[in-house]
């Protein structure tokens, strides 16, 4: 009997092989493939922005099972070899992983094999970790409210934080918050049978410098508006405001799995906003943290109540020499910046243009916004130091960057309202900021 040897067509298939070549005739990055090569061609000039978009664009292109040859990446570039790991190394885990699905049938996603050579292996596994970060702050986002919320927050960075070395873990409830002073906070959480939750996260690990940043990000579990109650379909992908507080949380996270120098501090200020008997109302006067009195005029303005309580914390607790916000704060930014740019607020033009750069490393799109005291005139009221809110139809995004900066004693503040970036098209989480802040820290001088 003759044997058979044909090769079935599984067994004869070859798997794609991913590399990269620098191009300099070609103004913008591109890719194509051919004879079984995916060949990826940078320009001359380095673009984060671009670069990560078209290497996202690259890796969801795929279909099956794919072999990534990485140092061809990080040698086709005279870009730094470490933030170029980076964006590859988070572009294909947004390509390759789901992170939070309750599907019966889940979608099917690329898979990769990543090859890399001794050089560049402790680039590219400090890459993963930040990459690995980010897909876990965006499963949380994904997460419902009804298993996400304060206590399960803080449990789940309980564990992530164990044996991680150089960290310091505090967490305080209910009743310490309102002992503490921490009123806005408190406030909002009036209206929910869950309890608060007030997360600081240090990560102390370069003695040599003198300069600590406070990473503090909003941790709205679920926004229903409060008494002033969200209306048709504003209350959906409500589950969504606790975005801040998942980036800033799980961007210490990495910085201390690779063991950065740098010394940072996150801090997760945790409530839901719900409508109830005890909620907080319009008109009602809250005594800040910094001991500032605001007059409630929109409980639907919440975010920016735990943010400057917090932020008040980070400046007279913390000492923190710099302040960064992260925050699905304002509608209004979807319809100023799109999906396309985070919206960013400063009170440094030197600091600014620092973040600036390290986000555009990091392949984050920016776009500063202003700053300015009629915004913060729009804010008065006769019965308090200040309003949370106005109903006055004017620079909405502005004169919440103005309220908050009210809270930061004097300290620095980079505000990013991530409304519109916070999730794509499809309403599913992306977490922006994590690389731009990641590389904040990690060449904090």
């Amino acid at each position: 009997m003759e044997k058979n040897t044909k090769k079935t067509h599984s067994s004869s298939k070859k798997m794609l092989l991913v590399q990269a070549k620098v191009n300099n005739k070609l103004k913008d990055y591109t890719f194509k493939t051919e004879g079984g090569v995916v060949l990826f061609e940078f320009t001359s000039h380095y673009d984060g922005v671009k670069l990560y978009n078209k290497l996202v664009e690259m890796f969801c292109s795929q279909k099956e099972k794919v072999e990534v040859d990485l140092d061809s990446f990080l040698t086709a570039t005279n870009a730094d070899s470490e933030t170029v790991a980076l964006l590859v190394a988070c572009a294909i885990e947004y390509a390759s992983v789901i992170p939070f699905t309750r599907k019966t049938k889940p979608d099917t996603k690329p898979s990769f094999i990543v090859k890399v050579s001794k050089e560049f292996k402790a680039a590219y596994d400090a890459a993963k970790n930040v990459a690995e970060a980010l897909t876990l702050s965006r499963r949380l986002q994904d997460t419902p409210s009804d298993v996400l919320y304060p206590e399960t927050f803080v449990d789940l960075f309980k564990a992530e934080f164990k044996d991680l070395k150089n960290v310091k873990l505090s967490v305080y409830n209910k009743e310490q918050i309102k002992k503490m002073g921490l009123n806005l906070l408190y406030g909002v959480n009036k209206g929910s049978e869950r309890e608060c939750r007030f997360l600081v996260v240090e990560y102390l690990n370069n003695k040599s410098s003198k300069e600590k940043f406070a990473y503090v990000g909003k941790g709205i579990t679920y926004d229903s508006g409060g008494m002033n109650l969200k209306t048709g379909p504003h209350m959906r992908h409500m589950k969504y405001d606790m975005s801040g507080a998942a980036i800033v949380v799980s961007t210490v996270l990495a910085l201390a799995k690779n063991k950065i120098k740098t010394n940072v501090v996150a801090l997760a200020p945790l409530t839901e906003n719900l409508i109830g008997p005890k909620a907080q109302r319009p008109d009602d006067i809250v005594v800040a943290y910094n001991k500032k009195t605001v007059e409630i005029d929109n409980t639907d303005a919440e975010g920016r109540l735990v943010l400057a309580d917090a932020i008040s914390y980070a400046a007279l607790d913390v000492k923190a020499t710099r302040i960064f916000d992260v925050a699905t704060l304002t509608g209004l930014m979807s319809y100023i910046l799109g999906k396309t740019y985070t919206g960013v607020f400063s009170t440094s033009d030197k600091f600014w243009k620092e973040f600036e750069d390290n986000a555009f490393s990091a392949g984050e799109a920016v776009w500063r916004l202003p700053m300015h005291n009629d915004y913060l005139e729009m804010l008065k009221t006769p019965l308090a130091d200040i309003a949370n809110s106005t109903n006055a139809p004017y620079a909405g995004s502005s004169r919440a960057a103005m309220f908050l900066n009210e809270f930061a004693e004097g300290v620095d503040l980079i505000h990013c309202d991530i409304a519109g970036t916070g999730s794509d098209k499809a309403g599913l989480g992306l977490s922006p900021m994590i690389r731009a802040l990641y590389l904040q820290a990690k060449n904090q001088k």
